[in-house]
């Protein structure tokens, strides 16, 4: 009877400890349902500061359910930080939901008495979503007295990619009273625009010894930009020079044209005693028709004594992407003690280029590292990070393991790589981790997964 008495207490307490796990998950399903309200209530009634504050966090959870409401606090609003923080956050999101709003208050922008700083943010972000409406602006912006608002407004022109607007600027260039600070904006904006009109221009700067630096850098860069034959000659004389910045910048101007008659200048350049030219003259190289630079590329990526020409060199043996390019990436992402972010970027060449021979080396990578310290399993984690959101028919199997794994984070890189690819044949065991998983998740994962895969 004792016996039977005390199961019958432990099996209460079992039930009443997975009630607690139960009711614990389901307060914090609750919790994260209605963050959102506290957003919305905070964008509704909140005073500047705390909306700020709450956008933050908005963006970094990178919300977007709420942007109805940040066009109602932009249009509203009198404070002007607030409002910058609204453009800024549009922008970087690209939504063209605050246009109306944003283009009324730029045509307005006299009588309401803006400032320069939001007067730019404005600019910016209707430049982010190409907006029509505001090509009728940007000459009478151009023309204002304030420098960082003139500049702004001939970058957004590149941006909208304005080709009406070429001469006007070639005239502005050319024009002696036009401050002297705003002109390398144009002559970057001239390259974004590919505006051949301006070639001759651009290579009379590039040839003069006497003119700016910054002018004649910012000139090969639209040269090669606009990839006119006509400026070849001209950036190989530059990359000559003495000066390193210089050369480059025509380097990385060179990259832009038929690659015959400019790998030799390149190859030279991965000597050249200045880092930044011999991260340009790799990033250069990264075309499948150099061949002819493969051993030192390897060079390079082996022993330049500067990290990110060694990235930029593995990235170029991933463009040319020949057999022995892939065979030394395998290799150097299979070294033991190579660094993090080396394994990493082999990891994504071969990944999104060379699966089906990497798979192996992939694998044994994952065994050696499974049970290992904490910041040696990070290589794990970025590898099924990776294959999670990789579309192959080759990868059931190792999705099927990765259901199997006594590692959460694995699971659920599992579950999400199988959702992604459709693997039917795994949806039984995801099945199962959605009602059984001690995770809970991992629960709400597969569950999520099961509808993606009805």
């Amino acid at each position: 009877m004792a016996s039977k008495k005390i199961i019958s207490i432990l099996f209460f307490l079992m039930l009443s400890f997975y009630g607690i796990c139960e009711e614990g998950e389901s307060k914090e399903e609750k919790k994260e349902l209605s963050i959102l309200e506290q957003w919305r209530e905070t964008l509704l009634f909140g005073i500047a500061d705390e909306i700020i504050e709450v956008l933050k966090s908005i963006k970094s959870a990178k919300e977007t359910a709420l942007n109805n409401e940040l066009v109602k606090v932009l249009s509203t609003s009198v404070n002007t930080d607030l409002q910058k923080a609204i453009l800024d956050y549009f922008t970087q999101l690209e939504y063209d939901g605050g246009e109306s709003t944003a283009f009324t208050f730029l045509s307005e922008a006299e009588e309401r008495e803006l400032n320069t700083s939001f007067l730019i943010s404005l600019i910016n972000y209707l430049a982010s979503i190409k907006s029509e409406k505001l090509k009728g602006q940007l000459t009478s912006l151009i023309e204002k007295e304030d420098n960082e608002l003139s500049m702004t407004a001939i970058r957004a022109i590149g941006k909208i990619m304005d080709t009406s607007k070429v001469e006007y600027l070639l005239e502005k260039l050319d024009d002696s009273e036009f401050p002297d600070e705003r002109k390398p904006s144009i002559l970057l904006v001239l390259g974004d625009l590919k505006a051949i009109e301006a070639v001759d221009s651009l290579i009379e700067i590039v040839e003069d010894k006497y003119q700016e630096k910054i002018w004649r850098m910012y000139a090969c860069d639209s040269l090669g930009k606009i990839g006119d034959d006509r400026a070849v000659p001209v950036l190989k004389k530059t990359f000559s020079e003495n000066d390193a910045l210089l050369r480059a910048y025509a380097a990385h101007a060179l990259s832009a044209f038929d690659l015959s008659s400019v790998i030799d200048l390149l190859i030279q350049g991965l000597k050249d005693s200045n880092w930044n030219v011999r991260f340009h003259c790799a990033q250069a190289l990264a075309n499948k028709d150099a061949k002819k630079a493969i051993d030192i590329l390897i060079y390079k990526a082996k022993k330049d004594p500067v990290k990110k020409v060694q990235l930029e060199a593995l990235k170029a043996l991933g463009k040319i992407g020949t057999k022995k390019c892939f065979d030394f990436i395998r290799e150097t992402f299979s070294e033991k003690f190579e660094s993090l972010d080396t394994k990493q970027l082999c990891l994504d060449l071969l990944v999104d280029n060379d699966l089906a021979n990497s798979l192996d080396i992939i694998k044994k990578v994952m065994t050696e590292f499974m049970d290992a310290p904490a910041h040696e399993f990070k290589i794990v984690d970025l590898i099924a990070k990776k294959l999670s959101i990789t579309e192959s028919p080759l990868l059931q199997d190792i999705f099927k393991n990765f259901l199997q794994s006594d590692n959460m984070y694995i699971r659920i890189y599992g579950i999400r790589g199988a959702a992604l690819n459709r693997f039917m044949g795994l949806k039984e065991k995801i099945r199962i981790l959605s009602e059984k998983d001690p995770v809970a998740v991992v629960r709400r994962e597969a569950l999520s997964a099961l509808t993606k895969m009805m």
